[in-house]
């Protein structure tokens, strides 16, 4: 039996090892997905309460307890698309948003946590990490990877993913930075201005300003590469994925953005 996502993914499900009940289940929610008579609430009702045989019960009465379990079986990420589809037939799912969620390369995060490119298509494959494949290549979740648990296979990175100069200095401008954790080993240079090291992240904000020319970059993890602003800099291994040159634009992006 396969299962085609929103995304066009093919989910392929063993139905001796889900059982009888747990299919059963997922075809009520499926019939549910494609009922207009059913709302989006209502699937997300049925899908995620104590009848579901995946999860276990939970604190609030009728609703079911998602854990680490019931996050590792192979129906997990089904239910989870179907209230995509609902959302996709009532007009409230936005594709083009959703894929632009798939940033990270099977290398960069290979490089984030530790592990080899073949162990991160092995969990892509058990559904562990959110992935959809485009021309040939996967694309990952960020939120996926950041908790994805590796164990005793996880290997601390060495050296630092970036090595980060910012801060504010009248004529020089500005360039602000936004990370998940605080920057690291912070101390001044010649130029008085702050430099310190960023040991891993999955996606950041960089803001640049001179006399309120403001800039937008959003990077995640890449390449080695060098990004330089009126003495200010980044260096590391990044890309810019996202650039808004429009002050308003920039400050707007950089006010909302969510690092991770």
């Amino acid at each position: 039996m396969e299962y085609k996502t929103v995304l066009g993914e093919i989910i392929k499900i063993d139905q001796e090892k889900v059982g009888s009940d747990a299919l059963a289940f997922l075809v009520r929610c499926i019939q549910m997905a494609h009922d207009p008579e059913v709302n989006e609430n209502d699937l997300i009702e049925v899908a995620y309460s104590e009848e579901n045989p995946i999860l276990k019960p939970g604190i609030i009465k009728g609703r079911g307890f998602i854990d680490q379990e019931a996050l590792d079986h192979p129906l997990y990420p089904i239910f989870a698309d179907l209230i995509s589809l609902k959302g996709k037939n009532q007009g409230t799912f936005n594709s083009e948003n959703a894929l632009k969620q798939y940033s990270l390369t099977v290398s960069e995060a290979s490089e984030f946590l530790g592990i080899s490119p073949s162990a991160i298509r092995q969990a892509i494959k058990a559904h562990k990490l959110a992935a959809i494949k485009k021309d040939g290549q996967h694309w990952i979740i960020p939120a996926s990877v950041k908790s994805y648990k590796v164990g005793s296979r996880h290997r601390k990175r060495e050296t630092p993913a970036l090595t980060v100069c910012f801060g504010t200095k009248k004529g020089s401008g500005a360039l602000i930075p936004k990370f998940v954790n605080d920057i690291e080993m912070v101390t001044k240079n010649d130029q008085g201005l702050k430099e310190g090291v960023v040991m891993s992240f999955l996606s950041a904000a960089i803001l640049t300003n001179t006399q309120g020319d403001k800039r937008f970059f959003r990077i995640v993890p890449g390449p080695d590469n060098e990004m330089k602003f009126n003495g200010f800099f980044i260096k590391g291994k990044f890309k810019i994925i996202e650039k808004i040159n429009n002050p308003r634009g920039a400050d707007k992006a950089f006010k909302t953005f969510t690092p991770a």
